[in-house]
């Protein structure tokens, strides 16, 4: 069977990267010669796990953590027609939308922007309610991933309503639903935001709110920034997984992490304190295309 085409890893508008697959659960990045002439070698332009070198190198881990989890990824993989194991695969399905700055696609991105289909009160508790059933709630159009195994649902804010994100259009929003089994999570996961957000840590928006007769609490994107022409422009970032790359065996080093450090070009090393920064800060990143002399988020993956 002939490989597949690879992949191109956008960045802030710049083909950064190319992706191959040897098959189902191998994929591997190699930097573009502008990136490579761009910055010195070992800066972590996507992550601390993949720094910039001339070699090609073993990817998965990190591409992995953009892909959701459990049931979750079944689902998907199902619509995609594709095996559950097969990142290659789910990222050139669905790799348009992902977290962070970096667009997987095969074409320029800029050639199918994307675009936004409204909901209506009736349509959107519809698509809440069937997250159990229809997970991310992927229509055939959707071209897009988050990490995870909550019932969750991506949104586009749309003057006083929202909006389902078609074709790579990069979502605004995160909608939770709760789940049955624990009653109270979240609203306990709202004052727990409201908290970070009244100590400074985070500047994103919470809202609570029920649809479909359950209680979901919908979270601005902090890797996301709206300008004011109402442009939705992409902040870089990665967790602690994805940064820490494969253990031992190849496998995700799922633990706990203390001092997970990276060095920012032109900077010198900084520490976790660089994730506090404003969210001015980090849309002036994201508008100079330049996030490595900005502060490259990292976080916990939240479950």
């Amino acid at each position: 069977m002939a490989r597949p085409e690879p992949l191109g890893v956008w960045l802030y508008g710049s083909r950064v990267a190319e992706l191959t697959t040897s098959g189902p659960g191998d994929v591997a990045l190699r930097y573009s010669d502008e990136t490579l002439g761009r910055w010195p070698r070992n800066t972590p332009v996507l992550s601390c796990s993949l720094p910039l070198t001339t070699r090609r190198q073993k990817a998965a881990v990190y591409f992995k953590g953009m892909l959701p989890e459990g049931r979750h990824l079944q689902a998907v993989a199902a619509q995609a027609k594709v095996s559950t194991i097969d990142i290659f695969g789910l990222l050139a399905r669905y790799g348009r939308d992902v977290a962070g700055a970096t667009v997987i696609s095969a074409t320029e991105p800029q050639d199918r922007p994307g675009r936004l289909e409204p909901y209506d009160p009736a349509s959107l508790a519809d698509e809440a309610a069937n997250l159990q059933d229809h997970p991310l709630g992927v229509h055939d159009d959707s071209e897009l991933s988050i990490a995870g195994l909550q019932n969750k649902l991506l949104l586009i804010a749309d003057g006083d309503g929202w909006g389902r994100p078609v074709g790579g259009r990069p979502s605004t929003h995160i909608l939770k639903v709760e789940d049955r089994r624990y009653p109270g999570l979240v609203t306990t996961e709202a004052a727990c935001l409201r908290l970070a957000q009244t100590v400074g840590l985070t500047s994103g928006d919470v809202a609570l709110q029920t649809i479909a007769g359950l209680p979901c609490i919908i979270v601005s994107r902090f890797d996301r920034c709206v300008e004011a022409d109402g442009t939705v422009a992409r902040i870089h970032q990665e967790d602690a997984c994805q940064a820490l790359g494969p253990g031992p065996q190849g496998q995700p080093r799922e633990r706990k992490v203390r001092g997970v450090r990276r060095s920012n070009a032109g900077r010198g090393r900084e520490g976790p304190g660089s994730v506090g920064r404003r969210s001015s800060q980090r849309a002036q990143a994201a508008r100079g295309g330049d996030h490595l002399h900005s502060g490259h988020r990292q976080r916990r993956r939240t479950r």
